[in-house]
């Protein structure tokens, strides 16, 4: 309170962590009396229980015509009356006094009338710590429809969940899981980017139908957070097994793909996909029912797809052989003759040094000059010793490569490239 008292007219970025209750009021009395030159508001933690929430007598905010940013995420969702409506009156009242607002980002389970919020170009519905038999009910869904028709027609960017989750959700054995019908009714003309990562919540027919009411859409994420579904799968089989043509789409990002052979069929159906990336976090038990998503299975079902240009791919663990590792990459040697970048990473954070035979040197040597005509290759934690950087600094100078381009990070001061 004091420092926005103190500096008033000169904040224009006001982000707040949460970390407990009595919160919304001192938050609202520094929307009603300070901070007239607020461009940006974004707040973020956890509103414990409605016992712990300072609840606020609503009252009217003062205009904030030059707010264009509104973010609020809950990590912790406790879907109590008092709780939801504090909350709900409190995302109404900055949505009612900020007329020009652009972007966005509410909690799942709240939603503002926004039909006066006529810029509005970018809506995020977060999706954080909250299980989904916490959220998926009619009436939930019915008002998410209702708030979408207000904003259908000029809306540019939608998306659901976030990166920003937690944990992902594991269902048990007795976990009755019950996707539900999500259907819009009419088309959004100016969508642009569609991010959908709770795809494991609807209904699969329904969201073929969700993708045909965006005819412009050019950036499009699948993805899924709960363990042991393969939603994307079924998704993507969807649109083969409908012959959808989605020419539209320049970017694709999937995660959580678990049959990477899928790729081959699909990229009839995106024949004009320019960037494409796969994200794995986990290894699954019923992983060997289908093939590993490793390197080479994905450059191989990436070869139809004729106008790629830039391919990123983070896999749950690279190989416990270098060699392996280093094969693989080589049979993707057509594919980088087309393409402009290619990053890989992993979400495996035990890694140590690998050292390299020479039967293994000459075969990164020649995966080096395979990629020679790529503007930039990124392979994060690759951790070679001292020695073998040099030798491989020395190799590409005496061919004139370009080393600035290739990326390997090992987390040590002996690194090709910066």
């Amino acid at each position: 309170m004091h420092i926005c008292d103190k500096f008033s007219d000169r904040i224009q970025i006001l982000k707040l962590c949460i970390e407990g209750g009595n919160s919304l009021k001192p938050i609202f009395q520094v929307l009603k009396n300070c901070c007239p030159n607020l461009k940006q508001l974004r707040i973020e933690g956890k509103f414990i229980q409605a016992k712990d929430l300072d609840l606020f007598s609503p009252g009217e905010l003062p205009k904030k015509p030059n707010l264009t940013l509104f973010s609020l995420t809950c990590w912790n969702f406790y879907p109590e009356i008092e709780f939801v409506t504090a909350l709900a009156n409190f995302i109404q009242l900055v949505v009612k006094a900020s007329p020009n607002l652009k972007v966005v980002t509410i909690p799942w389970g709240f939603y503002p009338n926004l039909p006066k919020s006529k810029h509005l170009e970018s809506l995020t519905i977060a999706l954080d710590n909250v299980y989904p038999s916490d959220v998926a009910d009619t009436q939930n869904v019915s008002k998410l429809l209702e708030m979408l028709r207000q904003v259908d027609n000029h809306l540019v960017n939608l998306c659901f969940g976030t990166d920003q989750n937690q944990y992902m959700l594991v269902p048990s054995e007795n976990y009755d899981f019950k996707k539900f019908r999500f259907r819009l009714s009419r088309r959004m003309p100016k969508l642009r980017k569609f991010s959908n990562r709770i795809v494991e919540m609807f209904q699969c027919a329904d969201f073929l139908q969700n993708i045909e009411m965006m005819p412009s859409v050019e950036t499009l994420l699948i993805g899924r957070e709960l363990k042991e579904l393969r939603s994307v799968d079924e998704i993507l089989r969807g649109i083969c097994d409908k012959k959808m043509i989605l020419a539209g789409v320049r970017k694709l990002e999937l995660i959580e793909l678990y049959d990477p052979r899928l790729l081959d069929g699909v990229a009839t159906a995106f024949p004009n996909v320019e960037a494409l990336e796969m994200n794995r976090l986990w290894v699954t038990d019923f992983e060997a029912e289908v093939t590993r998503l490793e390197v080479d299975v994905i450059l191989e079902g990436c070869r139809g797809w004729g106008r790629l240009k830039r391919l990123k791919v983070t896999l749950p663990k690279y190989p416990t052989e270098m060699g392996a590792f280093i094969q693989a990459l080589l049979q993707g040697r057509e594919l980088f003759q087309r393409l402009a970048t290619l990053e890989i990473n992993t979400y495996d954070g035990d890694f140590g040094t690998y050292e390299l035979s020479e039967v293994e040197m000459d075969m990164f040597k020649q995966l080096l000059l395979e990629m020679d005509g790529m503007d930039r290759v990124t392979i994060h934690k690759i951790s070679f010793g001292e020695d073998l950087v040099e030798n491989i600094l020395t190799f590409m100078e005496s061919n004139n490569l370009d080393v600035g381009k290739f990326r390997l990070y090992d987390g040590s001061p002996y690194r090709v490239g910066d």
